[in-house]
Parts: structure tokens; sequence; C-alpha cells
């Protein structure tokens, strides 16, 4: 078994990710990459670690507002609020489900501050990156059109071009290289907010912002080895993952992420079927790798990201099908993936079961099933519906109920609604088959001893139903799926949390390598993020957001918040969640904040620098202050 899983880390090292970068056209830009199935607490995008260089220096992930740092491996996911940091002998890649990609050189440290948060001014949607420390290796093209994507150090903000491809290294004295290596980017740089210069930095182009805060051309130099190290990847990464046979025409009307997976990565690690329930589905090619034995949400671990229990993958190809589409059994072709358009960070239905003999209890989970959906009560191996019983109201439900507010955990949407419907259909049909896919999911629920829920090892620690010893004293909680998810979490912090009086829970090694992190966590800064007040004194000032600037206007603030992914002026009420379709009326002096899909401008290029003063904020949020006097730019 282990044997397998090393095959699959060699062979399927880097996910879909420089094809995401060179082979977008632009034709493929839409409003939105997916929906959400979770209705509530997740309206973020995602990236997730798409390549580890060395699986003995694995980089490390803090979450803002968690107690300790977690180990990242192949998958794991990566959101607005968290810090990403490698060590003197790994290196790492970060793919965002926007379409961007970023690397990380060994001794780097990156806070993702917001992906595709909504701007108050425009209609751009905003993606900070901010190099606390180290080198990075950035591509960027991005799924939206209208995205203002910046890499920020401590004296420079690097609006980068679509298909750009840049290296940003913070020196340890303070002073910021950024080399061009494809297309162009736009450098903000100065000592104040009055004195804030641009230049445009061509491809080829070098360039320094020194710590006096001046630039300076560099001369040509032999690439570095961080730089050759991306060449490396960027060579070998078609050969790798070049898919050997076509793709059916429909998958062409997913969401790119979808698409992008099918090209380049489906066809090497599984097949491509017809089934006349479900569509074009897809099979991996599991018995090369676990000859002994697979099924979904075995193989790798559970974390909690944004109150959600999200899922990471071992399998290299996990990423699309885990979380964009569902899991299906079928009695000869086996387990087969359905894609979706909308996205969750695990499609499962918990459980709880609470064992007289144990303290806490055991967790369960299994792969979501469309009978959750339409919650077919009588569901029991000794009794199979037929078409009379169908016909006389069962199941009592239709699709109009379900895309409204049925099922508080997953929205029905897109694809996946077209088969649900095609399940009715074929239910009141009197056809059958699809029942033995049900009790076969049902009867393939893991359970793990409350305790272990964080462990990256669960795959040792997981029984399934057969192994699961049942009692009569046995209880089920009857909690909704929402509930369930939020007790999930509550256990998952819990259990992380050191052992204290108040927290007695024994995590017996087993959740993580304690120490190892307990000395990371001391040399992070707090919350997962640098010094706010610091920080806004330092830097804020220097950022291309278009907000920044209408707000200095207007004598108001502007406010990041990682965690919420959100943009917000306090002092109007406006936030990246509560703009309106229409603009706002004119506040002062010419300036107005917009909706998203309100008048205002497209993608902000040069010009559109913020000139605002800086000030601090809580913890939790950054924040820019738009009052002080009008500045000038070079432009």
């Amino acid at each position: 078994m282990k044997k397998g899983r090393n095959i699959y880390r060699k062979t399927g090292v880097i996910f879909v990710s420089v094809v995401l970068f060179f082979a977008l056209s632009s034709s493929a830009f839409s409003s939105s990459q997916y929906r959400y199935a979770v209705k509530q607490g997740l309206e973020v995008y995602f990236g997730h670690i798409s390549y580890i260089d060395n699986e003995k220096s694995q980089p490390i992930v803090y979450k803002e507002g968690q107690i300790g740092p977690e180990y990242a491996v192949l998958n794991f996911p990566v959101a607005p609020g968290n810090t990403v940091r490698t060590d003197s002998d790994g290196r790492c890649e970060v793919q965002f489900d926007t379409g961007a990609i970023l690397r990380l050189e060994e001794n780097t440290q990156v806070r993702i501050e917001t992906i595709l948060a909504q701007t108050l001014s425009s209609r751009n949607k905003l993606t900070n990156l901010i190099l606390e420390k180290g080198q990075v290796y950035v591509m960027y093209k991005s799924y939206m059109i209208q995205e203002l994507f910046q890499i920020m150090t401590p004296n420079a903000a690097l609006n980068m071009d679509q298909n750009s491809v840049a290296v940003v290294n913070l020196n340890e004295d303070g002073s910021t290289d950024i080399k061009v290596l494809q297309g162009r980017a736009f450098v903000l740089y100065g000592p104040d907010e009055d004195n804030l210069r641009q230049e445009k930095i061509k491809e080829a182009q070098m360039v320094q912002v020194t710590k006096e805060h001046k630039l300076d051309y560099l001369e040509e130099t032999q690439s570095s080895d961080f730089v050759l190290w991306n060449k490396k990847i960027n060579k070998n990464f078609e050969e790798l993952h070049e898919g050997k046979s076509p793709l059916p025409k429909p998958v062409y009307r997913y969401p790119d992420a979808v698409i992008y997976f099918a090209e380049k990565y489906s066809t090497t690690y599984g097949e491509w079927l017809w089934d006349d329930y479900y569509g074009y589905v897809w099979r991996p090619f599991h018995y090369r790798y676990y000859p002994g034995g697979w099924q979904p949400y075995y193989y790798g671990q559970w974390t909690a990201v944004n109150g959600h229990m999200f899922w990471v993958p071992e399998e290299p190809w996990g990423w699309a099908p885990y979380h964009l589409g569902i899991w299906v059994w079928h009695e000869k072709k086996g387990w087969l993936w359905i894609p979706g358009s909308a996205f969750s960070p695990a499609w499962v239905y918990w459980d709880y079961i609470i064992q007289p003999s144990m303290l806490t209890g055991y967790f369960s989970w299994r792969p979501w099933t469309f009978l959750d959906w339409l919650d077919w009560s009588f569901m029991d191996d000794s009794w199979m519906p037929n078409k009379e019983d169908l016909e006389g109201g069962l199941p009592n439900v239709s699709l109009h109920n379900l895309s409204r507010k049925s099922n508080p955990q997953f929205v029905l949407t897109g694809p996946l609604k077209k088969v649900c419907k095609n399940i009715l259909k074929a239910a009141k049909k009197g056809e059958n088959g699809f029942l033995s896919s049900y009790f076969h999911i049902r009867d393939s629920a893991l359970f793990v001893k409350h305790e272990w829920i964080t462990s990256p090892d669960i795959q040792k620690k997981i029984i399934g139903l057969d192994e699961f010893s049942r009692s009569d004293g046995d209880t089920f909680t009857q909690l909704s799926q929402q509930e369930l998810n939020t007790k999930i979490v509550d256990a998952y912090r819990a259990i992380k949390a050191p052992k204290t009086e108040s927290n007695p829970i024994d995590r017996k090694g087993g959740a993580y390598r304690d120490a190892a992190l307990t000395k990371t966590a001391a040399s992070l800064p707090a919350k997962g993020a640098v010094s706010y007040e610091k920080e806004a004194s330092q830097m804020r000032f220097r950022d291309w957001n278009p907000d920044i600037k209408a707000a200095r206007e207007m004598g108001v603030s502007i406010i990041y918040s990682g965690g919420r992914n959100e943009i917000s002026c306090p002092e109007l009420r406006l936030s990246s969640g509560n703009v309106r379709i229409s603009p706002m009326s004119k506040i002062s002096s010419g300036s107005s904040f917009y909706s998203a899909a309100g008048s205002g401008g497209g993608r902000s290029g040069p010009g559109g620098a913020s000139r605002s003063g800086s000030r601090s904020s809580n913890k939790s949020s950054s924040a820019a202050s738009t009052s002080g006097s009008k500045s000038s730019g070079k432009k």
C-alpha cells in the first residue's frame, strides 16, 4: 500500500498548475469560476499546495485566528488569512483556483490576505499576497478578467499584468528585487503617501526598490538556482501530465478547474465513461496504486477551514474530484466521479456515534449521495420501492423544493441537479439500479475515534462498518448535518489546542508533531500575520487597490480582513459582501463607491495607485486610513 502511495507522489508531484497558466486562452474568462455548494460561511476562493519539493521538509500553514500551525501536504487548502512558510531546505508551489501560481523559495513566508475580494469603488476583484520573508516566483493568469493581482513587500507593491511571470525577492536589508520574466508589471514605491512613484517593468527587466525608497535598474545576471528550478518544473510538467485520450465534449461545459483537470490529468490517472443515469463520469485507475482496495475519502486527512471540515486528499489528482462533484458507486464500473459546478470542502455525510463505554465517541463519514438530497427515509435493506410506491407520493420532494431550502447542507446546482432529475424519472418508472449505489456507499461509511479526527495518519486509524463493533447502547446523534459540522470543527480545534486544565484532551502525539510546530508557532507573528500596526505605517499607502484613493478623497478608511476575505469601509458600513447592484450616491468631490455590477472602472492599471495615509487596526484586520494631504505621483 505504501509503495502505491509513493508511486502517486513521484508521478504526480504537481497538480494542474503550469497548464492553467499557459493553456488558458482569453476566451475562457468568465464572471465566476464556480458556485458554492455550502450555503453559509464559505464565500471565498481557495488555493492548495500543489507541489512539495522535499517531502522531508513540508511547508507550514498558519490559519488566522487558530491556535497553532499545521504541516501542509499535497492538496492542503490555503485560504485568505493564511500564512504559508517554507524552511531552509524546502520549496513548495501553491495553485489558486483563480488560475495564478505561486512558488516559494526556501526560507520564505507569504501571507495570503485576499483572494478575489470585491473592491468597493470598481468592478475589480482584489488578490493581495504579502511577501514577509524570502523569495517567490509568480505566474499570473486569471479566470477573472477584472482582477487586480498584487504582490506586496514592506517597501513596494507589484501590480502584475495578465500573462506575466515575475520573481520577487525581499532582501535582508529591507530592499526588494523584482525581475519580470514574461509580460509586464507595475511597481508602486516611495517613502510616504506624498511621495509615491510608479514604474513600468518590462519583460527581462530587473529593478531594485532600495531601503531608501529609490528605484535602481539592475544589470542582467545569471539566473539564480531558484529561477532554474522553476524552469525545470515548467519544462517537465506537460510530459508528466499530458493526457493520452480524447475527452468527451460535454466536459467543456464545466468550470475551468474541472476542464483543466480533465485535459491534463484525468486521462493519465483514469478514464471517462458514459453512464445512463449520470452522463459522463470519471473512473480513476486506483487499482494500479491501491491493489488492496480503494474508496473515496480514505487516503488523506481532515483540516478545518473557515468553520468547515476540509478533506485533504492524498491522491495527487484529488483537488477537483473531491471538491467539485460527488462520488457514486456502480456495481460493474466501481467508484465514479460526477463532475459538478459547485465547490464544497468535502461532499460527505457525517454522523457521530456515542458508545456507553466511551467518554466521547466515533466520528463517521461517507460520500454524499443523491438520495441524501432526496432524504428518502425508507432506504434500508429490507424495503425496495416499486413503481406504485413512488407514484403514491414517495418521495414527497421535487427539484423545485431541492433548489430552495429543503436541505441546509449543500445547494443542488447545475449538472448535479440534472442528474438528480434523471434519478427521479428513473425511480418513477420503477428502475431501482441507483439504489444499489446508495446501499454500497452507506455500507462504506468510515469510523474513527473522536480524538483521532485531526491525525495526519488517519487512514491507519480508520475502521470500516464491518469492523465497527456495534452495541445495543450505541447512540446516533439526531443533529442536522450543519450542526454535526459545527460539532466536528469544535472538536478539531479543541484537539489542536494545547492540553490544559480547561482542555484535558490528550492527543497522544497523534494530531501533529507538537514540539516542532510549537517552536515554529513561536517564531510566527501573532495570529499568522505581521504586526498590523507596523505594517500599516510602513506599507498600506503603497497599494494599487482603487478603494484606497477613493476613500482618501472622502476622508474615510479601508480595512482588509483576511479571515473573511473582505474589504470594508466602517464609516460607510460597506463591505465586499454588501455592496449593492446600483452605484452609491457621490459622497465627496466626485468620488463614490460602486458595486461589483454597477458603473466603475475595469481592471486597474497605472494611474490607479493609492495615495492614502495609514492607521492601525485590530489584529485580525489590516487598515489603511484615507485621511491626509494629497500626494503627487510620477506617471
